[in-house]
């Protein structure tokens, strides 16, 4: 691309070794990992998976308190892969305004850790103190710069969003697109009024977009899902969430204008997709 980076797709994955076993077969999982819960005051059964269910629905703080607890548990009783310290690692330089990566594209097989990796950051930019999450050390000693204080967090969440209906909020905003949900997160009704003509007409936010990152940073984005989001909308501008088109423009304006703030990240994947034509085309189109 020009005018900045580019786009960087990391694989979480390590490549495979003729006749080497499936860690399956040498490995056991410690007592109570395999299935939910690890023990007493350790991660309870479906915190991976509650990205998208629990995050979304802002129900989580219910469930499962963020509390430290809640943190040391979940860094805790994870292994840090070089894939998954690689990622947290440029993030934290990028929400220090210390250069990498502004746009991450998570490439893995199906379970591959995408949703896990996303959790991950969800938890590392908290605002919780360092000494909180155990396991993090060696991913500060190399990003050689602390944790910003606070960072505002936005989870995108595709098959949890619908393009035909409008969300209205407790506050009495009634989003309709995809970046009226990331105004509203970022910022509630002051950030979502910086896009309210574009969302309430469907139309790519532009520059509004990038006003909206500049006051908001240091930020965090996190999109899954986001084909199910796109495969949902018409060709035709009859729907309040746009149509097919406006969607890959936004796409393509959210990538620059989070490349020309130094204190904002984007992170996530398109989707597990099938072999549906629309699906694979959407995908490729939010790939670029």
């Amino acid at each position: 691309m020009k005018g900045g980076r580019r786009k960087r797709p990391l694989g979480l994955e390590a490549g495979t070794v003729a006749g080497l076993k499936p860690w399956r077969e040498v490995v056991t999982p410690a007592s109570g990992r395999r299935f939910g819960p690890v023990s007493a005051g350790r991660v309870r059964r479906g915190l991976v998976a509650s990205l998208s269910s629990q995050f979304f629905r802002r129900r989580f703080a219910r469930r499962f308190p963020m509390n430290t607890a809640t943190h040391r548990s979940f860094s805790g009783a994870r292994f840090l892969t070089v894939g998954l310290k690689d990622l947290l690692v440029r993030a934290v330089r990028r929400l220090a305004s210390d250069g990498s990566d502004p746009v991450v594209e998570l490439q893995t097989n199906f379970g591959g850790g995408k949703t896990h990796s996303m959790l991950a950051l969800w938890h590392l930019f908290s605002g919780r103190p360092a000494a909180e999450m155990p396991g993090l050390e060696a991913v500060l000693a190399e990003a050689k710069v602390g944790l910003p204080k606070k960072v505002q967090r936005v989870v995108l969440v595709g098959n949890k969003i619908s393009p035909g209906q409008p969300s209205k909020k407790d506050d009495g905003t009634v989003v309709r697109t995809l970046w009226g949900e990331l105004a509203w997160q970022l910022g509630g009704k002051e950030g979502y009024a910086l896009v309210k003509q574009s969302d309430e007409t469907a139309t790519n936010p532009g520059d509004a977009l990038g006003k909206l990152l500049w006051k908001y940073a240091p930020c965090l984005i996190l999109i899954d899902e986001w084909v199910a989001y796109a495969r949902g909308l018409h060709d035709t501008k009859d729907l309040p969430g746009g149509d097919f088109e406006t969607q890959f423009t936004f796409a393509q304006t959210l990538t620059e204008e989070v490349k020309g703030v130094p204190g904002a990240t984007a992170s996530g994947q398109p989707a597990s997709i099938g072999g549906r034509w629309r699906s694979r085309f959407a995908y490729e189109r939010c790939k670029r």
